[in-house]
């Protein structure tokens, strides 16, 4: 089922991308202003599966000015405020990803062989590759799970059940190791990605047109702001928050 961005009713797009943006904004507290309070990072992380599941679940494939715009403005803001420009914003591995993701697939998901060896050296890059893009590999491996998902006879059920696991674990662990996590911590931000993926993974496209929630005026139009306007919303609060740090945290 398509759904077209410009229908009036409220969509699972909406709900999905508006949780995503409810973590982003918790992560990017704890990023930008309770920057000793780990609580928040380990509860906001559990935004970045949603965020690279989408892109490879998406049909479009297109690079259209709004998304070229908004990763240069982030990517200047970069030049004048951060210590380094590394690793490029997550628009640009966004950008990236939308331009390979389709030969990538085609590529690894027709050779046994070679989608394991890929399973094993996107692992191996998890660290290093996030040293360059936001997330890197960990990225990649999410929006080639939604690209599974969407296209339903791209690979068996036993291949999209491994690749779900290794999506999973290379994002845990990398991001454990990053962040240094605790048995305490570590184990919520496991259970937390583990809920985050039975809910992508049961991701359907729908359009709520007759529930009674959905045509509550204040719920339809929260959940259609920052379902649709997720792009400009990113780009927005996080020049506004790198601002901040510059001048009043760091």
């Amino acid at each position: 089922m398509d759904i077209s961005r410009a229908t009036p009713h409220v969509t699972s797009y909406d709900i999905l991308k508006t949780l995503a943006v409810l973590l982003m904004f918790i992560d990017h507290i704890g990023a930008f202003i309770f920057v000793d309070e780990d609580i928040y990072r380990i509860i906001g992380r559990l935004c970045v599966p949603m965020w690279f599941f989408l892109i490879g679940y998406a049909r479009s494939r297109s690079l259209d000015r709004s998304l070229l715009g908004c990763a240069a403005a982030i990517f200047i803001i970069d030049v004048f405020v951060e210590p380094s420009v590394f690793p490029l914003n997550i628009l640009i591995s966004i950008i990236c990803i939308r331009l390979i993701l389709d030969r990538c697939a085609h590529s690894i998901f027709k050779n046994t062989a070679l989608f394991y060896s890929s399973l094993v050296l996107f692992f191996i890059l998890a660290l290093h590759s996030a040293l360059v893009f936001d997330y890197g590999t960990q990225g990649l491996l999410f929006a080639l799970l939604g690209y599974s998902l969407r296209h339903k006879n791209a690979l068996s059920k036993q291949h999209v059940d491994r690749l779900t696991i290794a999506s999973v674990t290379v994002f845990f662990v990398a991001q454990s190791l990053s962040f240094q996590l605790d048995l305490t911590q570590a184990l919520p931000f496991f259970a937390g990605l583990i809920l985050v993926m039975f809910y992508l993974l049961s991701f359907t496209p729908k359009a709520y047109v007759s529930e009674p929630w959905a045509n509550i005026t204040i719920t339809k139009n929260l959940l259609g702001f920052f379902g649709r306007y997720t792009l400009w919303i990113y780009t927005a609060h996080i020049i506004i928050l790198k601002i901040y740090y510059a001048n009043f945290i760091q």
